[in-house]
């Protein structure tokens, strides 16, 4: 446990106990005898019973009333913290660097109507994903720097607190999956095959950027066709246009993302970068 966890449940007993004192001090009445505070000035004293005896209450309230709103402050405060840090975790987890956890896509820049198209179709794909809708696959491509992967990660902003998801360059994802053929490996190639096949979203960036095997072809079938088979939505995004797609994929992956509507869009504007 963190010092922060530790401080946290530190304030939520006293919250509680103070709540519960509370309820107890509603019974309570004036003495007659004035007390005084050297912030606050004069107050009445109060007096308690509480199992059948008297006890008398002879703290200033609104000092009570100030440290309970200041810890409460603090309470929430580390609430936040704590909280931030878990999405953080989890967008790391999920594949979101450092850079990108903030990209929403309030901030991709729309100027054309090929822009304003490409940006509504991805974020109509997060929604439907998000509402848990039947989702077709999007093949995203385009040059260098005209926004691909900053909208991928859009789309995992708004769906890793709701959904699991995945974004990962496919020559990370293929040496996860031949990682298992090693002798120390605590996983089987099936294994991380089906994980990849089971992500309620799955986003391979950077298809095409490297010579793939046969072998490698069979990885991504494997993973793809299982996606396919579970009617699990995958977003592919890539610089080479569908042909290069294919040559790097496969027609049969091409097939099976196409297949039940599924959307190529183009990013062809230049470079954000320059």
């Amino acid at each position: 446990m963190s010092e922060q966890e530790r401080r946290l449940q530190e304030l939520n007993f006293k919250k509680e106990i103070s709540e519960d004192s509370s309820l107890d001090k509603s019974g309570a009445y004036e003495t007659g005898v004035k007390l005084n505070c050297d912030i606050h000035g004069e107050y009445p004293e109060k007096e308690i019973k509480l199992f059948g005896k008297k006890i008398n209450i002879s703290h200033c309230p609104k000092c009570e009333s100030d440290k309970r709103e200041q810890e409460e402050a603090e309470r929430k405060e580390i609430e936040k913290k704590i909280q931030l840090e878990k999405d953080r975790e989890l967008r790391k987890a999920a594949g979101v660097s450092v850079r990108n956890e903030r990209v929403r896509f309030s901030h991709f820049q729309t100027e054309t109507d090929e822009q304003k198209e490409v940006h509504k179709t991805v974020l109509n794909f997060a929604k439907s994903i998000h509402e848990g809708a039947e989702t077709p696959n999007i093949i995203l491509t385009g040059k260098v720097g005209t926004g691909k992967t900053m909208l991928a990660n859009c789309v995992i902003n708004s769906l890793f607190k709701s959904k699991s998801v995945r974004l990962i360059k496919l020559q990370d994802m293929l040496r996860k999956v031949k990682g298992s053929y090693s002798k120390d490996s605590n996983y089987s190639e099936s294994e991380a095959i089906e994980a990849y096949a089971s992500f309620d979203l799955l986003i391979l960036d950077e298809v095409g950027v490297s010579r793939d095997t046969d072998n490698d072809k069979n990885i991504i079938f494997d993973v793809l066709d299982g996606r396919y088979q579970n009617m699990l939505p995958t977003m592919i995004i890539s610089n080479l246009n569908i042909e290069g797609i294919k040559q790097t994929l496969g027609d049969r992956v091409v097939d099976r993302l196409r297949d039940g509507g599924g959307i190529l869009l183009g990013c062809d504007w230049e470079s954000y970068r320059k």
